[in-house]
């Protein structure tokens, strides 16, 4: 493979420290949720689920060799992690745990979502592979990367004996791109401006052309393999 190529690969334990550091840099800067006011800063919950992600073994990176021997670049991850049956019921937990903050609220969130998609009963399954975050580089988007990482995952997934894929979209930009990937379903959508308090304030205030969360789900197997270049 030419040096320079972009190469994907399965995100190993030996690289945590770089990944919390990537996407603190362009995740927790750029996705629309995380960067609205007021601004999220990764506390300890944030950093475990990263971690937890990394350890599975269930998380894909894009990456270049910029010189022969060198280090690797990371040019974008997508972080994912096998959830059992009960895992909205561990969202709901963890939501509880972190309170009335934003990483709180946004894990209360994802819990509404997956609590009225009910995929587990849906799909017939014990078990999804339960995608958490995707981000790109700011100097390599637009290159179709984030797309290109989703065919990993989703191919990883499949390698790995999954029978259901989930999506939780919160910008405009990750619902575009699993819209459009074949028979994957759009399950059940949020508008930012419909997720309130008690005195009916949206918790997110999101700038355009972001609208909400919408969570998708793709049944398995997927028809290619995942690392072919």
């Amino acid at each position: 493979m030419a040096l320079n190529a972009l190469k994907f690969r399965i995100i190993k334990p030996s690289d945590l420290a770089k990944i919390q550091q990537f996407y603190i840099k362009n995740f927790y800067r750029d996705e629309p949720v995380f960067s609205s006011n007021p601004k999220l800063i990764p506390g300890q919950k944030d950093q475990e689920d990263i971690a937890e992600c990394v350890n599975q073994g269930t998380s894909v990176l894009c990456y270049r060799n910029t010189e022969e021997g060198g280090d690797e670049e990371i040019l974008g991850g997508l972080l994912s992690m096998p959830k059992n049956r009960f895992y909205v019921k561990d969202l709901l937990q963890a939501s509880e745990q972190e309170g009335n903050t934003k990483y709180g609220h946004y894990l209360r969130m994802l819990a509404l979502q997956h609590q009225k998609a009910d995929i587990c009963r849906r799909y017939n399954v014990d078990e999804v592979f339960f995608t958490y975050m995707v981000s790109v580089d700011p100097k390599w988007r637009g290159q179709n990367l984030a797309k290109r990482l989703l065919d990993e995952s989703v191919s990883l997934a499949t390698t790995l004996g999954f029978r259901v894929y989930t999506a939780d979209c919160t910008s405009h930009y990750s619902d575009r791109i699993c819209s459009n990937v074949p028979k994957m379903e759009k399950l059940v959508s949020l508008k930012y401006k419909d997720f309130v308090d008690a005195n009916g304030k949206p918790h997110f205030i999101v700038p355009e052309p972001h609208q909400g969360v919408t969570t998708y789900a793709l049944q398995l197997p997927w028809p290619f393999k995942a690392f072919q270049g």
